[in-house]
């Protein structure tokens, strides 16, 4: 390809910014333009044929070409080379983030051949294709980077990834991360969606997700979401109701400084670790109506206070250390209830004469009590 054909300034030029060198007898390590440097096993072909690490170097050459159909033959050989070599699979989907980190061509054909990017990603990271058909089985152990990219109706339902960064992308439309499961640590950090976004049933696992200020625009589900690692929201934008129903945190929650605009659904949801809303606004209240928490809980500084009902919400009183905003105090046993001075007697009898939650003997009281501020 001559450089005349390239755009310039076009960080999608994987061919013309990469070196390649071959490493020992089976390994080539691709240099990328913008500094990454990866390995790959070279596939073996007995074959008087180019073998299959030539045909992925030669399909690469191909991926940042100025003619649309050019790019599209190359990714479709990127593709099928993923399917018949395993070892150069993480290659294939490397150059695919690639090309969807990069700033969108003000071509007509620029969005198809975007969403067909995807879709590769969904047939071969999940089970599902584009049309709801199972496909022939999932690339395993895949790491993927999309940070900073521009992504449109992206969904990888009942996905499998190692490690997946989309730190400070842009989702356009609605995205499905529905029962998907991350291996290592997610990272969704200053992330914006736009749309819908679906995470129920997934599974985090103990190196963490990071959703540290992200925005999200339209609603967003977390139902029945496991995170086995650390959870931050801290500084997150919710625009709508998010649901958090059922969730199960293991490991320290963190949504210090979070923004609920439409109210935040935390009912039943558990907290086996610590966990901190401190600083947090719940403009149309929250919720967390029978929810769990085993150990440090703390609402210091959320405003306005009085939206948040904590109803019916248990904790183990032997572990459980709780903070709530000056002026504010809780009930004994397991109560988490909070109400002003002024308003105690009402939120006491809420639930039936003298009782607060279920958990509470017919013949004993919930007595609330004012909390010593730290």
């Amino acid at each position: 390809m001559d450089d005349d054909e390239l755009e310039s300034g076009d960080r999608r030029r994987p061919v013309q910014e990469v070196s390649y060198v071959k490493v020992g007898e089976n390994l080539l390590q691709i240099s990328n333009g913008d500094g990454n440097v990866n390995i790959y096993l070279m596939g073996e072909d007995s074959s008087s044929g180019p073998t299959r690490s030539l045909e992925f170097l030669e399909a690469s050459s191909r991926a940042g070409h100025s003619n649309p159909s050019t790019r599209w033959s190359a990714f479709a050989a990127l593709e099928q080379i993923g399917v018949e070599d395993p070892r150069l699979r993480q290659g294939v989907i490397d150059q695919i983030c690639q090309y969807l980190r990069a700033p969108v061509r003000e071509e007509p054909e620029e969005q198809k051949l975007r969403l067909h990017l995807q879709n590769i990603l969904r047939r071969r990271l999940t089970k599902w294709d584009e049309n709801y058909d199972l496909t022939d089985g999932v690339w395993e152990g895949v790491a993927l980077d999309l940070s900073g990219a521009e992504l449109v109706d992206f969904t990888l339902y009942e996905g499998s990834l190692d490690r997946a960064t989309f730190a400070g992308a842009h989702f356009s439309g609605s995205c499905d991360f529905g029962e998907a499961r991350f291996l290592y640590h997610a990272d969704f950090s200053n992330a914006v969606f736009d749309g819908n976004a679906y995470f129920n049933g997934c599974g985090f696992s103990m190196s963490g997700a990071d959703f540290s200020q992200v925005e999200f625009r339209g609603g967003c589900s977390f139902s029945r979401t496991h995170f086995e690692g650390m959870a931050d929201f801290a500084g997150a934008v919710f625009w709508e109701e998010p649901s958090f129903l059922k969730a199960n945190f293991s490991e320290l929650a963190t949504y210090e400084g979070a923004s609920f605009g439409g109210g935040a659904n935390f009912e039943c949801a558990c907290f086996r670790d610590d966990v901190s809303f401190e600083k947090s606004e719940f403009s149309a209240g929250g919720y967390f109506i029978e929810a769990y928490f085993k150990k440090a809980v703390s609402f210091c500084g959320v405003s306005p206070v009085e939206n948040i009902d904590l109803s019916r919400a248990l904790a183990e009183p032997a572990y459980v250390r709780r903070v709530w905003p000056e002026g504010w105090g809780t009930a004994f046993d397991h109560c988490l209830v909070i109400a002003p001075d002024n308003e105690r007697e009402s939120v006491i009898s809420r639930d039936g004469p003298g009782s607060l939650c279920r958990s509470c003997r017919p013949k004993d009281v919930c007595r609330y009590a004012p909390v010593e501020q730290n």
